[in-house]
C-alpha cells in the first residue's frame, strides 16, 4: 500500500469503530489468505497509529505487517522486483516486472469483470432465484411469543 497521498482525514475517516471493523474485515471476512501487509510512503503519524493499534491485533496479523517508511530499498529486500509495477522500480532496472499500474488495472478488469463465466455467475446472483422468504419468518413481537424466546434482551418486559 502506497500512502503517498493519504492525509489525516483519510486515516481518521469513520473513527475508531470503523477502523476496528476494517481490521476484522481483513482478518475474518476476506475470502483470501493475506500473507503480508506492506506499507510504503507512510508518515510519522501513521507509524504512531500503528504502534498504538498493533497490540490490539492478533499475533498472526502483527507479524504480517511491514512498515517501509519512504525507502523503496526496504521494499526491494522483501518483495521480488518482478512482482512490482514499473512505476515503483528504479530507473536503471531492466528486468521483468508486472507492467504499468494502468496495464495491471486493465488486466484485472478484463479478467474479473468481463470473463464470461463470472458475468454469468453475477447475472445468476441477481436473477431473483435466491432470496429469503420473509413470509415464513416467525413473528418476533413480544405479544406473539408463545413457546419460543424472541426479541432483544436489552429490555425485559413482563408477559
Amino acid at each position: 500500500m502506497d500512502y503517498g497521498s493519504v492525509t489525516m482525514k483519510h486515516i481518521t475517516f469513520g473513527g475508531s469503530e470503523n477502523m476496528r471493523k476494517r481490521s476484522q474485515h481483513f482478518q475474518k471476512a476476506l475470502p483470501v489468505s493475506i500473507k503480508q501487509f506492506h506499507h510504503y510512503n507512510t508518515g510519522p503519524i501513521f507509524n504512531v497509529l500503528l504502534h498504538i493499534l498493533r497490540p490490539a491485533l492478533p499475533e498472526k496479523m502483527r507479524i504480517r505487517v511491514f512498515m517501509h517508511g519512504h525507502s523503496m530499498v526496504s521494499v526491494y529486500k522483501t518483495i521480488d522486483m518482478s512482482l512490482l509495477p514499473e512505476e515503483y522500480l528504479p530507473d536503471d532496472f531492466d528486468g521483468k516486472c508486472a507492467g504499468s499500474i494502468e496495464h495491471i488495472t486493465e488486466q484485472n478488469i478484463q479478467k474479473l469483470i468481463l470473463e464470461p463465466s463470472r458475468r454469468a455467475f453475477i447475472k445468476d446472483l441477481w436473477s431473483g432465484n435466491y432470496y429469503a422468504d420473509l413470509s415464513k419468518k416467525p413473528d418476533t413481537t413480544l405479544k406473539s411469543r408463545v413457546d419460543g424466546v424472541y426479541g432483544s434482551f436489552r429490555r425485559i418486559e413482563p408477559v
